[in-house]
């Protein structure tokens, strides 16, 4: 694997038009944890928007367990569901926060529209199902 990754937005697949929510998750050493968070995020009630709406990024960081190995098995497993898997081991992404910065900015390189949400949870947290709601209730008209 690559020592140093420059992320950009490049090197995801282009965002579809409707894309208003972007959900980022930092993982380093979470395989213990991270499907059950993956999970919760496959079933956010989206009212009537589409799954484009809504992709989910994690960044695998300075892991050494098999976190990168489960996320790549359950986004085989769930085809339909808009997961990203970004991994570094760059030296100057050397804590949570800088991870946290780095999702971030990549976040909201890939939203093109002014109404839009960027959420970010961590990677042993069950969030709730309303997290289009919470896009909804922020921007009242951008369904």
């Amino acid at each position: 694997m690559n020592s140093r990754i420059n992320f950009t937005a490049e090197q995801l697949p282009p965002p579809h038009a409707a894309l208003q929510l972007i959900v980022t998750i930092p993982a380093k050493n979470e395989s213990e944890f991270i499907i059950p968070t993956l999970q919760v995020l496959t079933r956010q009630e989206l009212g009537d928007r589409t799954k484009a709406c809504y992709e989910v990024i994690v960044l695998i960081n300075h892991s050494s367990d098999a976190t990168l190995k489960k996320c790549i098995d359950f986004k085989q497993n769930n085809p339909d569901f808009n997961l990203h898997i970004l991994v570094t081991y760059a030296p100057e992404i050397n804590n949570v926060g800088a991870a946290r910065k780095l999702m971030m900015d990549l976040a909201a390189s890939r939203l093109a529209q002014d109404n839009y949400l960027i959420a970010m949870t961590d990677a042993d947290t069950l969030v709730g199902k309303k997290l289009g709601g919470a896009a909804t209730a922020v921007y009242p008209g951008s369904h």
